[in-house]
């Protein structure tokens, strides 16, 4: 999700994702007024996934895009559902040639295409469990807007910067790492998803061997004895991250708290498996290896204060 007004938790960023992960409600028919309809470029998307439409942005389709998920809030364009309702009476003025969602397989909400058919809409289902997916998606979005050639290039430069990034780190030893997704310090990235997979391209290996997402007590935590801690902060304020810090600095015999290799990473994109993915693992690996920095900026790490 791109520019804009900060917000105040990385509770926000992961949300604006995972949302998606969940049941899209068949519907919500809000009244209001008129909505103006974008004069959007042939065929005409509306994406209720935050990473569509930053891929979508990411490879310069988005004259395409004419509206966007309620968790898009640096967009301009009218906001038309999340995972809790969708809203047909929006979309219906808009009319949209295809809808962007995201639902698990034989999970697709009661209704909603039904509702897609009777306007004539095109669903596109997809899904960013894994960076696999993401190069899938960025192909699949190509093909919706008729761009074919834009989302080539944009694969061929995420799959050239993440290329760059697993040969710069070729014959090092792998570094036990830990991917933290909340500001509280308790939610980490476990195996078999799109942060996991960047960690890996960027010579880490990830200290939770639990699939998925996991919720971890302050014991579990220190028996990972990770030597870095990788903090993900999309657009946190100063308090979030001075609590964040604090909570790390609660751990003081943790390898990576004593040898200050704890990362604080507040771009906005960190938790948004779209066109910035590649970027995502440059940061990661110049926190695993120091002696390679000097290439990437990084955000600021605890040792700064």
């Amino acid at each position: 999700m791109v520019g804009g007004a900060p917000r105040s938790s990385a509770r926000w960023a992961i949300a604006a994702f995972f949302c998606v992960m969940g049941f899209l409600a068949a519907g919500c028919d809000r009244t209001g007024p008129t909505v103006a309809v974008p004069g959007g470029k042939s065929p005409t998307i509306a994406s209720l996934v935050p990473s569509a439409t930053d891929l979508l942005v990411g490879m310069g389709a988005n004259d395409h895009l004419v509206a966007v998920s309620n968790y898009d809030r640096d967009s301009n364009l009218p906001q038309v559902g999340d995972y809790q309702a969708i809203d047909w009476e929006k979309i219906s003025r808009i009319h949209p040639n295809i809808l962007v969602t995201y639902y698990g397989a034989g999970h697709a909400p009661v209704g909603m295409e039904q509702r897609s058919r009777t306007l004539g809409i095109q669903i596109l289902n997809l899904k960013f469990e894994r960076l696999s997916d993401v190069y899938s998606a960025i192909g699949a979005l190509g093909q919706a807007c008729a761009e074919p050639e834009k989302a080539d290039a944009e694969l061929k430069r995420i799959q050239t910067g993440l290329t760059k990034v697993h040969e710069s780190v070729a014959g090092e030893a792998k570094v036990r790492a830990v991917i933290v997704t909340e500001a509280s310090g308790l939610d980490f990235a476990g195996r078999s998803n799109y942060l996991d997979d960047l960690l890996d391209e960027a010579g880490g290996e990830n200290a939770v061997t639990a699939p998925g997402y996991v919720t971890l007590d302050r014991e579990a935590i220190a028996a990972l004895k990770p030597q870095v801690i990788l903090q993900l902060l999309p657009a946190a304020d100063d308090a979030t991250v001075a609590k964040t810090k604090a909570f790390w600095d609660s751990f003081p015999d943790l390898s990576a708290v004593k040898e200050h290799r704890v990362w604080l990473f507040r771009e906005t994109y960190m938790m948004t498996p779209g066109s910035h993915v590649a970027e995502v693992a440059a940061k990661f690996s110049a926190a695993l290896h120091p002696a390679r920095r000097a290439s990437t900026q990084l955000s600021a790490s605890i040792a700064a204060r």
